[in-house]
């Protein structure tokens, strides 16, 4: 059990009510001025927070539960609107990330008709290649499109392609990783142990196991010591997700409630995004946008972390 529930639970509905109270920025039919790039990737984000929230149902408040079913009816009245499917079909690539968000709806609502319709429809006009064939999206895609039962994707060839990533790389220098190889790290995790429900010892070695949760502990101290909000919420997911009981475990979750601000966000760390995004995206635009733009994700992070936490801990 959690000594903090009462905090923790209070924190949680903070952050799902900030969410809401901004939907009108992260709908991509809306035509505010809001970038379109962040408007559709926090879209296909926002599906991703919905679906882990309503797995986790039992184990969060239900004030959080009922607001994220508000948000699932928002979103999938979005998905199902002509404005946006069409457009799907007329222009894929500049659709990105959309294509997940569509996926991932469908998982949230599996007796929808109309969207297995349109699932179907997509796969078969090859919609859901990646963008980018490396090893890590190619594996991302077969495990979105097999989850929803568009495309088998066979234990042998899960194995084989993970093995490819940075999984299967050497695990002797895990503090001086990039960025980029920590977040392949934590979302091979995610696929592969299914968000916690499989064991990945089935498709890795005890020694490779060991090995990897030996890196997430390093490198969840290295994110406590940088404040790094979005990479400390993958491990702790990782982690629970890994079923680790681990003291870093309990301190990164407890820094990252600490870190919460009074709306509700949990803030990005700006080396992560500020020049990332570059000056320009901000040119000209009002602070609120601006800042919602620098942590939305976090927040978005931030909170999947808390729904996996108070499940393993419930």
């Amino acid at each position: 059990m959690i000594a903090n529930k009462m905090v923790y639970n209070s924190t949680i509905v903070k952050s799902v009510d900030w969410v809401a109270e901004n939907w009108d920025y992260f709908n991509p039919l809306n035509k505010d001025p809001f970038p379109v790039k962040i408007k559709n990737k926090s879209f296909a984000e926002l599906t991703l927070v919905i679906l882990l929230g309503l797995k986790y149902k039992t184990s969060i408040p239900g004030q959080v539960t009922a607001v994220l079913e508000k948000l699932n009816e928002k979103v999938l009245e979005v998905v199902k609107n002509p404005l946006f499917y069409e457009d799907f079909f007329i222009n894929p690539a500049q659709f990105k990330p959309l294509d997940v968000a569509l996926i991932l709806c469908s998982l949230v609502n599996p007796d929808d008709l109309l969207l297995k319709k349109m699932l179907r429809k997509a796969y078969d006009r090859g919609l859901f290649t990646p963008v980018v064939a490396s090893t890590f999206r190619v594996y991302e895609s077969d495990y979105l499109l097999a989850l929803c039962g568009i495309k088998e994707f066979p234990d042998e060839e899960k194995t084989a392609i993970a093995m490819k990533t940075v999984l299967g790389g050497e695990f002797l220098n895990m503090v001086s990783m990039n960025r980029p190889e920590e977040y392949e790290l934590t979302h091979i995790l995610f696929y592969l142990s299914d968000w916690g429900k499989d064991d990945i010892s089935r498709f890795i070695s005890q020694d490779r196991l060991k090995l990897v949760k030996e890196a997430l502990v390093l490198l969840t101290g290295k994110n406590l010591l940088l404040k790094n909000n979005d990479l400390l919420s993958e491990y702790i997911m990782n982690m629970c997700d890994l079923n680790m009981d681990h003291a870093v475990l309990e301190l990164a979750y407890a820094r990252l409630m600490e870190s919460q601000r009074e709306d509700g966000v949990f803030a990005a760390a700006a080396y992560t995004y500020e020049s990332k995004l570059g000056a320009e995206i901000f040119k000209n635009m009002d602070p609120y946008k601006t800042d919602l733009i620098l942590h939305y994700h976090t927040t978005f992070v931030g909170l999947m972390a808390s729904f996996t936490y108070l499940d393993k801990y419930n």
